[in-house]
């Protein structure tokens, strides 16, 4: 008897804890596009930064834009969400969490040697469809493992 009480307790534990994670409402679509365009910014910093332009066009303009796009969104999202959830997120979530963080990175690294080896025709469109479409996957798997989530600790 005394078990069934603990684990119904640690379960309800776990439910509150993992309750942030999963009852975020979805962000608009207007954000995956702003968040999208910091990749042809990216691309502008890296060609201005390493000589692709002409001196009269400076590196600040694109790098505020990018800072702009970022202050709009978090201003947003504390508006609609309040707070960042704190603590450990549910397994399941971290794993899509730690899948972001790599395609970021693998995303990065593409967007800047697209930037270095070719014209600005291909590289702005191509770098901005490119994290399009890993914020696309990013809200697409954590919507699933959200409902995952749900699923386990009914």
């Amino acid at each position: 008897m005394e078990s069934n009480e603990i684990q119904e307790q640690l379960r309800e534990a776990e439910r509150a804890a993992a309750a942030p994670y999963i009852a975020n409402p979805k962000s608009p679509w207007l954000h995956t596009l702003l968040l999208s365009l910091t990749g042809p910014a990216l691309v502008l910093v890296i060609t201005q930064t390493w000589g692709g332009l002409s001196e009269r066009t400076s590196a600040s303009f694109p790098s505020l834009v990018v800072a702009l796009i970022a202050m709009f969104i978090i201003l947003d999202q504390r508006k609609r969400r309040g707070v960042t959830p704190m603590g450990q997120a549910p397994r399941e979530i971290r794993r899509v969490f730690n899948w972001y963080v790599l395609g970021m990175v693998v995303i990065i690294g593409g967007v800047f040697a697209l930037g270095l080896t070719t014209s600005l025709w291909i590289s702005i469109p191509v770098s901005f469809v490119a994290c399009l479409g890993g914020l696309l996957w990013t809200g697409i798997a954590y919507e699933r493992a959200a409902e995952r989530v749900q699923a386990r600790l009914a």
